[in-house]
């Protein structure tokens, strides 16, 4: 899955070339071909490998269109050739997101976010989970009043 990005002018010693068009990979954006309709308050993470490119213009960015608003989503260096950025579906309605490289379409997905428990707003406490043992039972309460899962 990827994008081939335009030809790109590079001048080494003194001569100009262009570049043949590499691939820019995507690994962990399949998730939206899956879930393109979530609750409120679901999270993404979305990951770009740019590999060897090297940006000539703005980068690795993710713009997102909600319900008719644009935002650019801030996007981090997580490796040499890896960028990050985090997503939550906050608003009821259909939601866009697009990651371009340079300019050029990398990947876009439609996603409709859906009324239902905001998740990001639920809550766990208790004893439980500070000295939880795997494979042993383990209490602990979920606050789920603040997310409006109840009428």
């Amino acid at each position: 899955m990827g994008c081939e990005t335009p030809f790109v002018p590079v001048i080494c010693h003194g001569s100009l070339y262009y570049s043949c068009s590499r691939t820019v990979e995507i690994y962990t954006m399949t998730v939206f071909s899956i879930l393109d309709d979530v609750l409120r308050g679901h999270r993404f993470n979305v990951g770009v490998d740019i590999g060897h490119l090297i940006p000539h213009g703005s980068g690795v960015k993710m713009i997102a269109n909600i319900n008719g608003r644009v935002v650019e989503i801030p996007m981090k260096r997580t490796g040499a050739a890896s960028h990050g950025g985090i997503f939550i579906a906050h608003e009821i309605g259909q939601s866009t997101l697009k990651v371009l490289f340079d300019g050029a379409l990398v990947k876009e997905a439609k996603i409709n976010v859906r009324e239902g428990c905001d998740a990001s707003k639920c809550k766990a406490t208790g004893e439980g989970l500070r000295s939880a043992i795997v494979g042993k039972p383990a209490r602990f309460d979920i606050d789920a009043q603040v997310c409006k899962c109840h009428k």
